[in-house]
């Protein structure tokens, strides 16, 4: 079979990257024996399971499938607590693409000159919440599996999760912690703007291009202000999102205390979860690697939130240190490999 995608949590991944063909009974036990709860498969590039069932008859009365060489009973024994993981996972797994699916149609309501329906808004916001207080660590696992057809509504869920997450971390009250998941949600709304062909561009962005990605969060703001009573934090974080410390972000170049706290935790998360995705420029990188590149670059981010954002993430020292993939010119902007500008 070709593994289009592996599914779960991106540290208990056997492979390195999805996209290829289990050719060897050996990656097959390696895959069993893992605790992924799901891959994603593509029959048109794989061996046809007409194929595999006539080379591998079942016994005569025999019921049970056949065997591929070298699979023992061994590996395909699961333990209860993988068994357990995998229910929940997938349960989620539904969940978040529902919330895709609210998201995606909001956002296409919005773009259509509709005014922003808070009462559907907060539903969403209501449910990650629940979610999260459910099982942080499963839901934030879950938010990683993007396809970049589907890449800018799930980053939405991604960053509203992550950001609820750091501000429950940081005991902030529970009514800051719905507006700032509300913010998370439509931080890059005015990228619904910009044209798919440049969102998408692999090969470097022209001078204009870049200029178009850098008016999205003016955009954005311009559509929020439209809507009933936008909140200043909703406002802000979708403003200001991509201002840096040291002064060289954009739209308005802020520096140091000029940008809110809610900003810098909203910069913090946008990054992260664009590092840890899938885009059509990059690989996704582990979250420790992301982390680690993260805090080498000086001036960006507040040092002492993205400290405890990491904290907030549980991943360990070393994790943080693991080395980040080299191919980080090919995003580069504002000084900064940050794929999240486009």
């Amino acid at each position: 079979m070709f593994v289009e995608r592996i599914d779960g949590d991106w540290m208990d991944h056997p492979f390195w990257r999805a996209g290829f063909v289990i050719a060897k009974a050996t990656d097959l036990l390696k895959l069993q024996n893992s605790v992924v709860p799901s891959v994603v498969i593509d029959e048109s590039r794989g061996v046809a399971a007409e194929r595999i069932a006539a080379a591998n008859p079942a016994r005569p009365g025999s019921s049970n499938p056949p065997k591929l060489s070298g699979q023992s009973n061994v590996a395909r024994r699961r333990p209860l607590q993988a068994a357990a993981r995998t229910s929940e996972a997938l349960r989620l797994n539904r969940k978040v693409h529902v919330w895709r699916r609210a998201v995606k149609d909001l956002f296409l309501d919005v773009q259509s000159g509709k005014a922003m329906r808070p009462e559907a808004c907060r539903e969403v916001v209501d449910q990650i919440s629940a979610s999260l207080a459910e099982n942080p660590k499963a839901l934030i696992r879950l938010t990683r599996l993007k396809s970049m057809d589907n890449y800018t509504f799930l980053h939405s869920v991604s960053v509203s999760a992550l950001l609820m997450h750091l501000y429950r971390h940081l005991g902030r009250e529970e009514a800051e912690i719905q507006e700032i998941g509300l913010a998370g949600l439509f931080h890059d709304i005015g990228k619904l703007t910009v044209k798919p062909s440049i969102l998408g561009k692999i090969a470097p962005l022209t001078d204009a291009e870049r200029e178009v990605i850098r008016s999205h969060p003016e955009r954005g703001r311009d559509i929020l202000e439209r809507s009933p009573d936008p909140s200043q934090i909703l406002l802000d974080v979708c403003l200001h999102h991509h201002e840096r410390m040291d002064g060289t972000g954009y739209p308005m170049a802020l520096a140091g205390e000029e940008i809110s706290f809610h900003a810098r935790a909203a910069a913090i998360c946008d990054v992260f979860d664009a590092l840890t995705s899938v885009r059509p420029y990059k690989a996704a990188w582990t979250p420790g690697a992301a982390l680690s590149k993260m805090r080498s670059w000086t001036g960006a981010f507040d040092p002492d939130l993205l400290e405890v954002f990491a904290t907030s993430m549980e991943l360990s020292v070393d994790e943080v240190e693991s080395p980040a993939p080299s191919d980080t010119s090919s995003f580069s902007i504002n000084g900064y490999s940050d794929p999240s500008a486009a």
